[in-house]
């Protein structure tokens, strides 16, 4: 697997194995989400918030 950017797949899920460890539960549980029409979640959750995915391009 190649990985460029400042986070790394790797670290994110050593992230949320840790919490899963440590409190029992996945970090992201209860999370609010949000789906834009062009494909984006968007989730929310203790404060904090993610963008995943890329917009989708129309034709």
């Amino acid at each position: 697997m190649h990985q460029s950017g400042g986070r790394r797949l790797r670290e994110e899920l050593e992230r949320i194995r840790d919490g899963l460890s440590t409190e029992g539960a996945l970090p992201l549980f209860g999370a609010r989400v949000r789906i834009t029409p062009d494909g984006v979640c968007h989730l929310y959750w203790g404060g904090r918030a993610v963008k995943l995915g890329v917009p989708a391009t129309q034709p």
